[in-house]
C-alpha cells in the first residue's frame, strides 16, 4: 500500500461535531473551554500531571483526578451513546 495522511476523523466525529460553521463554533467553545479550565485550574493538564504530582502538591493530584476521570466518563458516555456499547 500507500501511505496518503487524510483529514477525515470519521463518521462519528462528523455526526457528533457536524461540518463547516457548526464544526468551527465547536472548535472555538472547545477551546475557550481549556483556557477556562486551565485558569480555573491554576495550571494545565500536563503541568499539574508532570509537575505538580511529582512533587505531590495536593491541588495538583486532585486536578489530574479530575481530569483523568472526566476523560474516562466522557468517553464512556460517548461510547454507549453512538451505539457501539449496544
Amino acid at each position: 500500500g500507500q501511505y496518503q495522511p487524510t483529514f477525515n476523523l470519521g463518521e462519528l466525529h462528523t455526526q457528533i461535531f457536524g461540518t463547516g460553521m457548526g464544526y468551527l463554533m465547536t472548535l472555538f467553545f472547545g477551546g475557550a473551554m481549556v483556557g477556562f479550565g486551565t485558569q480555573l485550574a491554576g495550571g494545565c493538564t500536563s503541568g499539574h500531571g508532570l509537575s505538580g504530582c511529582s512533587r505531590l502538591v495536593p491541588a495538583s493530584l486532585i486536578a489530574t483526578a479530575a481530569f483523568f476521570g472526566t476523560a474516562v466518563v466522557v468517553s464512556l458516555i460517548l461510547h454507549f451513546t453512538s451505539g457501539a456499547g449496544a
